[in-house]
């Protein structure tokens, strides 16, 4: 999707269970190499920069067990520090969330109270699979597009409306599969890339 590559000002921040601040580093991904023998190839920017990369106390196992509970009070203390920074979209990711989402759930509830205006995308709905990296930069990669997709697909809702059209809106997924509009807003990348992701 466009709005992904391009150099628009979206605030993005990213919330992490535990102390893995550096997973969502383009540096810490898998050894592919997209150009072998260039030994001045440089990556991308990451689209959280580190100084937006917040943890909380947290930790569940690998079978979805709680082995320590989400510290709320430090959740809840974080919500005005990314009020001050002008936060517009907020990527929660927990290290074993796609065993239980529980944390995730209730970090973005928490959040939510005092952020009204700010969109969340949580990696356990995003992209539900285990592997952190994959799970956690597809979340950021959301999380960035997705304040800029439902100003558009809200206005052209309106706008249809405005128009006669009162009929349910359905979009086509670039696999061929259909969503509705609302699920377009909340997961824009399952939108476009994962049709299994938006049905």
């Amino acid at each position: 999707m466009r709005p992904a590559i391009s150099p628009v000002s979206v605030r993005l921040a990213v919330d992490i269970g535990g102390t893995f601040t550096d997973v969502v580093l383009e540096k810490m991904a898998q050894e592919n190499r997209f150009e072998q023998y260039d030994i001045f190839i440089e990556k991308p920017e990451p689209l959280v920069p580190r100084t937006l990369r917040v943890t909380v106390p947290e930790r569940t196992d690998a079978r979805g067990g709680v082995r320590m509970a989400l510290d709320e009070k430090s959740v809840d203390a974080l919500a005005e520090t990314l009020k001050q920074k002008k936060i517009e979209s907020v990527a929660i990711g927990f290290l074993r969330s796609y065993a239980n989402p529980a944390h995730e759930k209730r970090t973005a509830e928490i959040l939510a109270i005092r952020l009204q205006d700010v969109r969340f995308s949580l990696s356990s709905e995003v992209c539900p699979e285990v592997r952190e990296y994959e799970r956690f930069s597809t979340t950021c990669a959301n999380a960035y597009v997705q304040p800029l997709m439902a100003r558009y697909l809200e206005s052209l809702k309106t706008r249809l409306q405005q128009a006669g059209f009162n009929c349910p809106i359905l979009l086509m997924t670039s696999g061929g599969g259909l969503t509705t509009l609302e699920t377009a807003v909340r997961l824009p990348i399952a939108w476009s890339n994962r049709t299994r992701r938006a049905a």
